[in-house]
């Protein structure tokens, strides 16, 4: 799972239980290791569902890894979120500076025609429930996917009582 305000989201409520079956950089904001880490744990473990997960930011410094996936053909299930910024970066600049932001916006791309030019099925949702019926598509098949979640991060500023920004 790649670093940003979605690592902490989801490390604070996704329940783990198999040892050595998930990896995180563990609020350090490393960005762009997410897809990589599912490639190799995809060439280990073939017949599982590997998922991974990263904000646009993130997600964008390997995203080119995609085409690794679908050449291979990988178990993989890439979540992108977002929301057009660093925004883990921009609440540490509100924090630091009194609201001041600099440097934190991402200009949208399509990372669902991203990934459907690499040939992999990919869906775009807005809504828990159309990700609830992503996942259980996702998880019905063998083939890698891409759903990309537009999402609204204004609760994302209560992050700061969950981790230690210094």
């Amino acid at each position: 799972m790649d670093g940003g305000s979605h690592e902490v989201w989801m490390g604070s409520y996704l329940n783990i239980y198999r040892p050595k079956h998930f990896l995180m950089s563990d609020g350090e904001q490393t960005l762009g290791v997410g897809l990589p880490w599912s490639i190799s744990a995809s060439l280990l473990r073939p017949n599982e569902k590997i998922l991974s997960s990263g904000g646009d930011g993130s997600f964008m410094f390997s995203s080119q890894e995609l085409a690794t996936v679908a050449h291979y053909k990988l178990n993989v299930l890439q979540i992108i979120w977002v929301d057009k910024e660093y925004n883990m970066v921009e609440f540490q600049q509100e924090l630091d500076y009194g609201g001041q932001k600099e440097g934190v916006d991402i200009d949208y791309i399509g990372y669902k025609e991203m990934a459907e030019s690499y040939g992999i099925k990919s869906l775009r949702v807005h809504s828990k429930k159309a990700l609830d019926s992503a996942l259980v598509n996702a998880y019905g098949s063998t083939e890698p996917m891409v759903i990309e979640v537009i999402e609204d991060n204004h609760e994302n500023i209560h992050l700061r009582d969950k981790i230690d920004l210094v």
